[in-house]
């Protein structure tokens, strides 16, 4: 059997890890292809029941035998299987309704299409094993050279801390369902139709056959699990790893995102946001400020740098030195004495600025000759993908994004301003944020699910409090593949757009596989009921359609990175 039970054990919860030495027996695949016995079984299957065909017509019993050799090289697992599980009580299980069709197929002289069953069947799931081994190979190539944690994850997708979403879980209760009340009805017409309408036992027995067939939901119970397990695959090359099938409901159900400002949106280092002077002009003080930082490492010094976009040139610079504690520099520029840095230092060097800059602010200033020039006032930089993603999220109708973050009001609201966030929450310690985390997550319960993206090494208890954990940077932090819901392997907000573009993009592929399954076993059902329903047909009905579903189910591996719009 091998993979039909392993994606839904997978993506279910109920099976063990597959690794390849402990399962090889079971699967002989290479977790990379198809499962190269399973088309060696099906290649001589195919060739026993060509054979079949061929002397049915003139010698009945070598067909009847060769027939019978091709469900049992197919299908002899299925078999073993169904057994099995009449020991372990799982009565409805596909397993046994397809031995039972088979095995009734063969007792009415039907052997053609008993073999045409297993056969197809086998064949659903050779492609549903390859689907499953490519997304397998997307998570161990995401985390290549870290062993341990593709194992953690992969046993976290398939055990049952990898918890079924909202649509499994109807699809789990609706399969308790459906087969078993459809198995009855089978009965009864095999035992009614005889006796109350003009059909022989043969033909009610052929009828039931097919409802059989039909009860078995497979093209649902396979698509939907691996619709997920082929969304996750396709996030993973993205650099997004969705932990669990639940997660991944969640994301597509976001109403709320809440980004902690120095884990998920703050750049590295401080850029000048303002450059005030009252004896010259601000770039010119701009240019004089960095030329005295040219030899200091310090992050003031850096930022005030990178904000200037001329060429300092470094023969200009003479008697440099720099304050080992806080940030101070000393240094003669073309001749002339400049004095740079924070408040106390200028002090200490009998310089007083105006000191409009609030207290808690990054604010450097400068002196030349001895005499006050101007300040720079340094502030937090954004990613460069902020803006953009902000604004993408902003466009769903309704939904609430905020900002947390344990600096002052006043830094907050310009670095808020800065990346378009209306809503933010300054001056808060870890408790605090947990707390905010909970009242926007009161706030959206009836809505939808809130979502917090952070770093899962200072925001550990908010990714845990959260509907939706995120964690940025999970590539260098064991911490976020543990506690976050969705690890994104880089440091890129923007892949929080690409994470629900991804999810939603895969429950659509749900509801069309779901929908598309029903609307045909309807129609098949129907057709029985008035006669028109060969075996076969049937079979493509249940196989076939749960092949049809299987590629489409493929199409969630095509998630694409998110074209963010130009920040303006």
């Amino acid at each position: 059997m091998g993979f039909l039970r392993e994606i839904k054990q997978a993506v279910s919860g109920h099976g063990h890890d597959c690794t390849c030495d402990s399962c090889m027996e079971e699967h002989h695949h290479d977790h990379h292809g198809f499962d190269t016995v399973m088309v060696w079984r099906l290649v001589a299957a195919a060739v026993l029941f060509i054979g079949g065909e061929v002397a049915e017509g003139t010698l009945p019993t070598v067909s009847l035998i060769l027939f019978i050799a091709a469900i049992l090289c197919a299908g002899y697992d299925l078999f073993i299987s169904a057994v099995a599980n009449i020991f372990q009580r799982k009565l409805f299980d596909e397993t046994l309704l397809m031995s039972i069709v088979a095995v009734a197929a063969c007792i009415i002289g039907e052997a053609s299409e008993g073999a045409s069953v297993v056969i197809l069947f086998q064949l659903g799931e050779l492609f549903q094993g390859y689907a499953v081994a490519k997304v397998r190979h997307n998570i161990e190539g995401l985390m290549e050279n870290r062993s341990p944690e593709a194992s953690a994850v992969l046993a976290d997708v398939r055990s049952d801390k990898g918890q079924k979403g909202r649509t499994e879980e109807f699809i789990t209760h609706f399969s308790r369902v459906y087969t078993p009340v459809i198995l009855g009805v089978a009965l009864i017409v095999a035992i009614v139709s005889p006796l109350a309408l003009d059909v022989t036992v043969a033909e009610g027995v052929h009828r039931a056959l097919v409802m059989l067939v039909i009860a078995c939901p497979c093209a649902i119970v396979i698509s939907v699990p691996l619709t997920y397990f082929a969304g996750i695959g396709g996030a993973t090359r993205q650099g997004i790893l969705f932990k669990s099938t639940c997660a991944m409901d969640d994301v597509a159900r976001t109403q709320a995102v809440v980004f902690d400002k120095s884990g998920a949106l703050e750049g590295e280092g401080l850029r000048v946001v303002s450059v005030k002077s009252d004896k010259m002009d601000a770039g010119v003080l701009l240019r004089i400020a960095s030329h005295a930082c040219a030899y200091s490492s310090s992050i003031y010094a850096e930022g005030i740098k990178a904000s200037y976009q001329g060429v300092i040139y470094i023969e200009l610079i003479q008697s440099f030195q720099q304050q080992e504690e806080g940030f101070g520099i000393t240094v003669e520029v073309d001749g002339v004495r400049i004095v740079l840095g924070l408040l106390d230092f200028m002090r200490d060097h009998g310089v007083d600025p105006e000191t409009d800059a609030l207290p808690e602010e990054d604010c450097v200033y400068l002196a030349v000759d001895g005499q006050y020039a101007g300040r720079i006032l340094l502030g937090s930089v954004a990613k460069a993908d902020v803006c953009g993603a902000v604004t993408v999220l902003s466009w769903s109708k309704g939904r609430e994004i905020a900002m947390i973050t344990d600096d002052s009001r006043t830094a907050s609201e310009k670095f808020a301003r800065q990346v378009g966030i209306d809503e933010f929450y300054p001056d808060c310690n870890s408790s605090d944020k947990v707390a905010l985390v909970k009242e926007i997550q009161n706030r959206q319960v009836k809505k939808g699910t809130l979502m917090f993206v952070g770093d899962a090494d200072t925001d550990g208890d908010c990714i845990r409090q959260a509907d939706v954990g995120v964690s940025l940077n999970g590539a260098d932090s064991d911490a976020a593949i543990q506690a976050a819901d969705v690890v994104i392997m880089d440091n890129s907000p923007s892949k929080v757009v690409t994470a629900m573009e991804a999810a939603r993009h895969t429950r659509s592929i749900v509801w069309q596989n779901i929908v598309f399954a029903l609307a045909f076993k309807v129609v098949i059902l129907v057709l029985d009921m008035f006669g028109f329903c060969p075996l076969w047909l049937a079979v493509f009905a249940d196989v076939g359609v749960a092949l049809l579903a299987v590629l489409n189910s493929l199409r969630a591996f095509l998630i694409k990175d998110t074209v963010l719009p130009e920040s303006k």
